[in-house]
């Protein structure tokens, strides 16, 4: 490709149309159309055209190598008033000087920059004032223009009129103001345009006017009808777009011209996301190509908005994200394609809400289920509509789709976070980083290789080796069941001699770690590796299954011995350690006694000393917690059915202890103190209700 279809591509037509039409010496009496898409690189383009080679323009006035270029969106102008006050605007400062007085219309002063010789539209009423101020008008436009910029001939003016169709008024009227700039004046116009929404409204406002009439039908019913007529006025908009509009263009730009622009092999200038930015994204501009020719349409703009929040999102000088921790490109990689799919396929519109889980919970963007199973189920049940989001970029590797336990909840928590309310957590988001392979996962990657070792490479196998007995050194693999699994694999891997030890030294080494982490080992009920666990699902188990069970029977003791301590110790600190006045902590005694979350056996309330269990009642000053508190202790009592009767004599004291309490305060008595009583009541209850379960327990035996 030559250099100039590099700096142009598909666009270079029009680009060298462009070149013939602002530099001849008759100026053309109409203006260029140049569509596309909402965000597809139109303005994009006549910047770097209208810039030169080597930059794009920042600075319309100034930056532009041959022509002095007054650039003016007509975003919601209203009227001709409208659109004269954003071309004053884009003048300031020097329409503020105080030497110039302030132009009833833009025309002038557009004239007078352009050194049009033909007559001021707008009537003699302005001329007189216009001759007045023209020469110290010039004067002084000129000075401010070019101060320290190379001398141009201001006769080589163009207008650039963007966001045409978004203006908020008709387009023969819009087209009939922008008339006046190429046939009376003879300044070159270009015009900038969404491709569809040009094409909508021009079918839109072919219609003219509406006529309505009605009559009154059965049962007093009004029937309106409504009658369109077309515009066949000379003034039309067919007649006057194509008096106006000369020659159309729609731009082409291919998502590899984009992001060579946006960061470019050799950064010479500053580049238009900043440096930080521009290290950070440019060894994955492959990614970022691969983005955009993913998306169903190739906007730009959206994408470009996208970085900018990339841009927050990591926060200036790396505020929000350590940069130590996005020194590893593949973590880059992953991280960012995570970002920049869920923020441009918002903009898109593509994250959507899957039915089957906002039924259980509210999201408000379920971003965490956008890459399911590829299919959804629309709003009339059809269950082979296609998820939008991940048919454009299911297929892009994700941080969030790695195949480590929770990472797709963990880091979708933090992008969902980010589309809803644009929060970063930044303990969050770095707790996710280090929780990653690259770094404090890094050991625990390497020693879950252990578990197909036989299946890597000389080099990969003696890394995993090195990170298991690193990671015994240091003492970080606390899951009992992560360590009965790499037992049993490397007690046999050292039988075969492949490890430093034999395989009874690896077995006493294990053996001996267990008993130093035997504190802080996490829980487990072992469940998995009971009996012909190895015979349905790996029979490597069973190779040295004796050895193995010993092995996890030994963790299964020291879990079981940890255990029944610390229930113990809750027993015995349950009145130490409560506090009444955390709603939070009320709530989870009350699951505990009640067996929401557990069995009867997991929290021994009946070992508790009743006179604890009384105090603990009457410290709970908000009523809702008494009440929660009573409740739990019904609902304990009624799963225990004939197990009650096994706790006769705790019932017994608890009475007598709410009783007596309820006697020691001095009278009178307060409302929670005098709540005492209905402690000793439901207690009461229960036991009344003894010698009937006594009599249905004795005759149950006698059948």
């Amino acid at each position: 490709m030559s250099s100039e279809n590099k700096i142009f591509g598909n666009n270079k037509h029009i680009a060298d149309f462009l070149d013939g039409f602002l530099n001849v010496s008759n100026k053309p009496d109409y203006a260029v159309l140049i569509t596309g898409d909402w965000g597809s690189g139109k303005t994009h383009f006549i910047k770097k055209f209208l810039g030169g080679d080597k930059k794009i323009v920042k600075d319309w006035l100034t930056d532009c190598e041959k022509h002095i270029v007054l650039y003016v969106s007509l975003f919601g102008t209203k009227s001709r008033a409208d659109m004269d006050g954003r071309v004053l605007e884009k003048l300031h400062p020097i329409l503020k000087s105080n030497k110039i007085k302030v132009f009833t219309s833009s025309f002038p002063i557009i004239g007078m920059i352009a050194g049009a010789s033909s007559p001021v539209p707008g009537g003699a009423a302005i001329g007189e004032r216009i001759g007045k101020d023209f020469q110290c008008f010039t004067d002084a436009f000129r000075e401010s223009l070019l101060k320290e910029k190379q001398e141009k001939d201001f006769k080589n003016l163009v207008v650039v009129f963007d966001d045409v169709e978004r203006a908020d008024m008709s387009l023969p009227e819009l087209l009939g103001y922008l008339n006046e700039y190429v046939e009376h004046l003879h300044v070159p116009c270009i015009l900038l345009a969404d491709e569809n929404v040009w094409k909508e409204i021009n079918e839109s406002q072919k219609i003219h006017q509406k006529k309505i009439t009605g009559n009154v039908g059965e049962k007093g019913k009004v029937n309106l009808t409504v009658e369109k007529a077309i515009n066949q006025t000379l003034h039309s908009l067919s007649s006057t777009e194509e008096k106006v509009i000369g020659k159309k263009f729609q731009v082409r730009t291919s998502p590899e011209e984009i992001i060579e622009a946006w960061f470019p092999e050799n950064k010479n200038d500053a580049t238009i996301f900043g440096d930080e930015i521009y290290e950070l994204l440019k060894p994955h501009k492959a990614l970022l190509k691969s983005i955009l020719e993913k998306s169903p349409k190739h906007n730009y703009r959206a994408f470009k908005q996208s970085i900018d929040d990339l841009k927050i999102f990591i926060g200036p000088n790396f505020e929000n994200i350590s940069k130590d921790l996005l020194k590893k490109e593949e973590l880059n990689s992953l991280i960012f394609s995570d970002f920049l799919c869920s923020v441009y396929g918002a903009k898109l519109a593509l994250l959507r809400k899957d039915p089957s889980v906002v039924h259980v919970q509210e999201i408000r963007l379920a971003r965490a289920f956008a890459r399911g199973a590829g299919n959804i189920i629309d709003d009339e049940g059809d269950e082979k509509v296609k998820d939008p989001f991940n048919d454009a970029f299911g297929k892009i590797e994700c941080i969030s789709q790695m195949s480590h336990a929770c990472d797709t909840e963990k880091w979708n928590a933090i992008w969902e976070k980010w589309l809803g309310s644009s929060v970063v957590d930044k303990d969050e988001v770095t707790a996710a980083i280090k929780d990653t392979i690259w770094f404090d996962r890094d050991k625990q990657y390497w020693t879950e290789q252990l578990y197909h070792w036989y299946e890597l490479s000389d080099d990969a196998g003696q890394r995993a080796l090195d990170s298991f007995y690193e990671s015994v050194k240091s003492k970080i693999i606390l899951n009992p069941d992560t360590l009965i699994a790499l037992y049993y694999r490397l007690y046999w891997y050292a039988s075969e001699g492949v490890l430093k030890e034999s395989a009874d030294e690896f077995s006493e080494k294990m053996n001996q770690y267990v008993d130093d982490i035997a504190d802080k080992m996490e829980y487990s009920d072992l469940s998995q590796w009971d009996d012909n666990y190895g015979r349905g699902y790996d029979s490597t188990y069973l190779v040295y299954e004796e050895k193995n069970k010993a092995f996890v029977e030994h963790i299964r003791k020291i879990l079981t011995n940890r255990k029944t301590k610390q229930k113990e110790n809750e027993i015995t600190n349950i009145e130490t350690t409560f506090d009444p006045q955390n709603p939070k902590n009320v709530e989870i005694l009350c699951d505990k006694i009640s067996c929401r979350f557990c069995g009867l056996q997991d929290f021994e309330f009946e070992k508790i000393d009743p006179d604890v269990i009384a105090r603990i009642y009457v410290s709970l000053t908000n009523v809702n917690d008494s009440r929660k508190f009573i409740d739990a202790i019904k609902q304990r009592f009624r799963k225990q059915s004939y197990g009650l009767i096994e706790h006769e004599d705790f019932l017994i004291k608890l009475k007598t202890s709410a009783e007596n309490l309820k006697k020691s305060y001095p009278r009178p008595l307060t409302t929670r103190q005098f709540s005492l009583y209905y402690l000793a009541k439901v207690v009461g209850d229960y036991l009344d209700f003894l010698p009937k379960l006594k009599e249905e327990r004795k005759a149950m035996q006698n059948v």
